[in-house]
């Protein structure tokens, strides 16, 4: 319709007199101005919110959450709701507060156009597997309404670790909390399975083990089987890491080392006849070398004690045991927080039999995997889950969560309009004719009103008169 009409008309009211205040019930978006009041009536299709991005901290009181919320469309009291695994927190165990406010009952301002960061503490929880933050908006999106962030999975790699002197790879080895270790100074090789990695110090037993993979710390001789040929131990210097590899996935195995002073004071001499990489140097000569076993798990041989070199006292050190703990057991997913849209290759271990894909709706997919592994699109939100079936009868599971994108949070019905200023432009056909003729008809109100009020009161008068 014609607004500016309808608001000069409402104008003449308040000029008149007969109004104090114009309100526009309007779903588009205007700005006050004056006397108009502006009463917003979108659909709820018209406007969105959407939480874009969660993190979370330990600290002292609980665990910390800071929240990203984004609105469009218009301004917004919105009700958070916290979930741990899965279960509604406990109110008295909730603070949520925005700019150091809190906020009762869980209600937050979420601004138009506007990102609104959203402190909430979790008191006394200190371990969880997953939180789930969801807004109570009855908007035109509700799939960005939820969002949910896992715990990095911890000791989801078995290492079994035997030698006498075990002390810095220990040490190492413990820093890494996906790490779940067993040490032990002997074992009997029908001990040796039910494990992802084998790590033999100084050490080699009878019959390696089939059901993972296997790092040789300076053995003190050849495994059986393997084409390789030890020779005599030889005097070390500095050591340093192959930049160019056939096979990409040994890249692994020196990313983000520099070992600028790196060296080692004894190691020994090795040739190899099969098919082993060299992965780090000692001048020209290998002095760590990789490899696959029959089973097609890694193996990983250090020629030199590293009681004899000077890693353990660099950075570069945790970040070459990294490097082959991520070679040995790969994580499934790089992350656990995607958004739709994406597409995900997952890596699986060599005992990989089967790989199987949960979506959000329920359905089980089978992925292809090894060297034939398949890509697949994320294109729902909502929870996902990735399992391994592997050959030794073990399974390695992975959940991860996948986002509406903020782009198509702030899609068409839900881009920040353009506010469009009240200034009443008066029609044409507003001359002086009709501000006489307006004035001639609120003229007489006035009398008729008094009229109406003296005829109450006499009417008051004679009742009141009868009665008594």
């Amino acid at each position: 319709g014609n607004t500016d009409s309808a608001l000069a008309l409402c104008r003449e009211f308040i000029d008149a007199g007969n109004a104090r205040e114009i309100c526009l019930y309007t779903d588009g978006d205007y700005e006050p101005s004056g006397n108009i009041k502006v009463v917003d009536v979108k659909d709820d299709d018209e406007w969105n919110v959407a939480i874009t991005h969660i993190e979370a901290e330990g600290t002292i009181y609980g665990t910390r959450l800071t929240a990203d919320v984004s609105g469009y469309g218009r301004d917004a009291f919105v009700t958070f709701d916290v979930y741990v695994d899965g279960e509604i927190a406990d109110e008295e165990r909730l603070e949520i507060s925005v700019n150091g406010e809190v906020c009762e009952d869980g209600k937050a301002n979420c601004t138009n156009g506007e990102i609104t960061r959203i402190h909430i503490l979790i008191r006394q929880l200190y371990e969880y597997s997953n939180i789930t933050i969801s807004a109570d908006a009855d908007d035109g999106l509700p799939e960005d309404n939820i969002y949910r962030i896992y715990r990095a999975p911890e000791k989801t790699i078995d290492v079994l670790l035997m030698g006498d002197k075990t002390f810095f790879l220990e040490r190492a080895l413990s820093a890494f909390s996906t790490v779940g270790l067993t040490s032990c100074l002997t074992s009997s090789d029908e001990a040796l399975e039910g494990h992802d990695i084998y790590v033999f110090d100084g050490y080699l037993p009878q019959q390696m083990p089939l059901d993972g993979a296997v790092w040789l710390i300076n053995p003190p001789v050849a495994p059986k089987g393997v084409a390789l040929v030890f020779g005599d131990e030889l005097r070390g210097t500095f050591i340093k890491p192959v930049r160019e590899f056939s096979d990409a996935d040994l890249g692994i195995l020196t990313r983000n080392l520099t070992l600028n002073d790196a060296s080692v004071v004894r190691f020994r001499e090795i040739v190899a006849n099969g098919p082993f990489t060299p992965v780090l140097r000692c001048g020209r000569l290998p002095v760590m070398l990789a490899g696959r076993t029959d089973s097609g798990t890694a193996q990983l041989i250090l020629a030199f004690d590293i009681q004899n070199s000077n890693l353990p006292l660099l950075t570069d050190y945790i970040i070459l045991i990294d490097n082959m703990l991520d070679y040995c057991a790969p994580p499934m997913l790089e992350k656990q927080d995607y958004y739709c849209g994406t597409l995900v290759c997952p890596r699986t271990l060599p005992l990989c039999e089967k790989l199987f894909l949960q979506s959000p709706d329920i359905s089980i997919r089978t992925l292809r995997h090894g060297v034939d592994e398949e890509e697949f699109m994320i294109s729902q939100p909502g929870g996902y889950t990735l399992m391994q079936e592997l050959s030794n009868g073990k399974e390695k599971i992975l959940d991860f969560f996948a986002h509406i994108p903020p782009l198509e949070s702030a899609s068409d019905i839900a881009n920040e309009p353009e506010t469009i200023p009240l200034d009443i432009e008066w029609p044409d056909w507003r001359d002086e004719s009709m501000n006489q003729s307006t004035k001639r008809f609120f003229q007489p109100v006035k009398y008729i009103a008094a009229m109406l009020l003296l005829f109450v009161i006499l009417e008051w008068v004679v009742y009141h008169r009868e009665k008594y």
